[in-house]
């Protein structure tokens, strides 16, 4: 049964915190974020977790508790450690609720699937209408919960008062809660991204890997030490680490070899995995023309191409101008055909949804339809291509809205939204 929790017990939560980027609590003192609406908590309880959820949410928080408990029985196992505490599960209806919560006070970009507050090891979640999603995100942050309680005895903030705590790199947090949060420790994308690092040779020192590659890379570290050494090797490092005090020493401990020398042979373990794929597979400049060159344009993201019905012009998403705007260019010759969309700079574009991502030119190559997030709603907006002008955008009141696809007709538009849970 849920039982409603009054809106105060909820604006009381803390603001030290941990997760995918750390919070300044002083780079925003004085700040408030923009809040459209309430969140009006409900909760329910299993047996080792309490779930908080809004108004018409109960299955996701059902799903949540489900999935939880059985999370917890397979991070205990892996990590060879008896969760002592009980912790809440705050959960979201979407991305937008998610990133007006009060219990981080930065900014939450829409990069960041959830968070984990260090001090209390409260787990903070939105539901974005992906279950496989969902489960990933619910599994990789209550293995933070159980490893703050590991390293710490308790929350962080506990620690840090009686000066106890170890605080790890961010490559063995996020690439531990990776490793845990897949079955057999590796999936595709994290395979893929190593594969291409290694031919091409951009693989940084395990002790410098940082920002995607503290998840990536780290993923790929615990994957190696559970491949050559064994799975119980995880645990014995992980448990370590409190204890040693630094990496070094709890590599010592758990593997018998330094930090370089576990470097060197994880750098040769990859090199044995991926080099002899070179000779079997095409570069894809071998076979392909690329029509973006990032070093010219200093973009680090030149996503979602799409062809206008004629095969002449591309539409896409990049961010040459340090946020996300939708750019033309010609199909032919690559040719810069101007800027559509001038995203992040207005309440009408706050976000681009990048990961979400879907341009859908009409039939007659004359409009593009593409959804953004505006006053925190998402929205379905209709563009003249040529006069590069919005013509109609339709608002529903929905958690969700993405990735618009125009109907063989032109008088329909189709897409994915997210209201029902």
């Amino acid at each position: 049964m849920a039982t409603r929790l009054g809106i105060l017990i909820a604006a009381g939560f803390t603001a030290l915190l941990g997760g995918l980027e750390p919070a300044s609590a002083q780079e925003y003192y004085g700040k408030n974020k923009v809040n459209y609406f309430d969140y009006d908590p409900y909760f329910i309880e299993s047996e080792h977790f309490t779930i908080y959820f809004d108004k018409g949410s109960i299955q996701v928080a059902e799903f949540v508790a489900k999935e939880a408990e059985r999370a917890l029985v397979k991070l205990e196992k892996d990590l060879k450690y008896t969760l002592k505490g009980r912790y809440p599960i705050v959960v979201y209806n979407s991305h937008n609720g998610f990133s007006e919560n009060n219990i981080q006070l930065s900014e939450i970009p829409e990069g960041t699937g959830g968070f984990t507050e260090f001090a209390q090891g409260r787990v903070v979640i939105p539901y974005t209408g992906s279950y496989s999603d969902f489960r990933h995100v619910i599994h990789h942050d209550l293995s933070h919960s159980i490893t703050i309680e590991l390293w710490t005895g308790g929350g962080w903030l506990g620690a840090m008062v009686n000066q106890a705590a170890t605080l790890p790199p961010l490559w063995v947090a996020e690439g531990l809660a990776e490793y845990l949060a897949h079955p057999g420790g590796m999936e595709k994308e994290t395979d893929d991204f190593m594969r291409d690092a290694t031919i091409t040779g951009y693989v940084p020192p395990i002790e410098e890997l940082g920002g995607f590659f503290a998840y990536r890379g780290g993923q790929s570290v615990f994957y190696f030490i559970a491949q050559e050494y064994g799975k119980d090797k995880v645990a014995q490092f992980v448990s370590s680490i409190r204890t040693a005090g630094n990496v070094d020493k709890a590599l010592k401990s758990s593997l018998g070899k330094p930090l370089d020398e576990v470097n060197e042979a994880w750098q040769r373990w990859l090199k044995r995995q991926y080099w002899n794929e070179i000779n079997l597979h095409d570069d894809p400049e071998e076979v392909a023309k690329n029509m973006t060159d990032h070093r010219e344009t200093g973009s680090t993201y030149n996503v979602a191409p799409s062809f206008s019905p004629q095969g002449d012009k591309i539409a896409y998403l990049t961010n040459r101008r340090n946020t996300f705007d939708i750019y033309l260019m010609s199909a032919i010759d690559g040719k810069n055909l101007g800027r559509l969309v001038a995203g992040e700079r207005s309440s009408d574009f706050e976000s681009m949804f990048v990961l979400r991502p879907g341009i859908s030119w009409s039939p007659d190559g004359r409009r593009i339809a593409f959804a953004a997030k505006a006053n925190n709603k998402n929205t379905l907006y209709l563009m003249n291509v040529r006069e590069k002008k919005v013509t109609r955008r339709f608002k529903f009141d929905l958690d969700g809205l993405f990735e618009p696809t125009w109907s063989p007709d032109g008088r329909h538009v189709l897409f994915y939204e997210t209201d029902e849970v």
